[in-house]
């Protein structure tokens, strides 16, 4: 698990997309916050989101 968290660390230390992350993750949990976590399942939230962000292209 250490060395899989080192990975990991590498890999979010060189990631240029950092900031859109965390403001997905803000939407997400704003949403969850006021609806309930039942009414806002992530799959479906990330199946509406990323299709408007297109940051790989």
């Amino acid at each position: 698990m250490k060395k899989l968290s080192r990975v990991l660390s590498i890999m979010w230390d060189d990631d240029p997309y950092k900031a859109l992350w965390f403001l997905m993750t803000k939407a997400w949990s704003i949403i969850r916050d006021r609806i309930g976590k039942g009414k806002a399942p992530l799959n479906q939230f990330f199946d509406i989101i990323c299709i408007h962000l297109k940051p790989f292209e």
